[in-house]
């Protein structure tokens, strides 16, 4: 059985290290309980996934910088990380692979973490089916999460 508290805590702890304020995220890619990449938003660089994002997000946020989602980051690392083995080999690790997403606010609370469309696309294209993420906490001493199928 998955301990989703567990990784959960671990994805919040990313997104506690995320150095761009106020859009806090981390999220990290687990399979077999075991974490194999993790990423968190990032001014660092960018992807061709994000441009129309970025653009929206500039025009309605009144800013000009583009950064790359967490959920992107790690998708990519997971790519990377699938590079070179069979299909065969891929699908059986896809299909027990865990998308975990955490939202950190300003304020310090964990707030909603769901991914934005860009970010399902790019999560469905890589065959992840399942995502779990933070959302708002009116108890601060338990972290809510939702389990989704995508």
């Amino acid at each position: 059985m998955v301990n989703y508290d567990f990784f959960i805590k671990k994805t919040i702890a990313y997104a506690e290290n995320c150095p761009i304020q106020p859009y806090r995220f981390g999220a990290i890619i687990t399979f077999k309980d075991r974490i194999l990449c993790y990423g968190s938003n990032s001014y660092v660089k960018t992807h061709p996934d994000m441009i129309f994002h970025s653009n929206y997000h500039n025009d309605i946020h009144n800013h000009n910088k583009n950064f790359i989602h967490a959920e992107i980051q790690v998708c990519n690392t997971f790519e990377n990380i699938l590079f070179g083995l069979r299909n065969n080999q891929k699908n059986k690790i896809i299909r027990k692979t865990l998308l975990y997403i955490a939202n950190i606010r300003k304020d310090e609370k964990i707030s909603i973490a769901k991914p934005c469309n860009v970010c399902i696309s790019k999560i469905k294209s890589i065959g992840i089916k399942k995502i779990i993420y933070t959302i708002l906490n009116k108890d601060e001493n338990k972290i809510n999460y939702i389990v989704e199928e995508i």
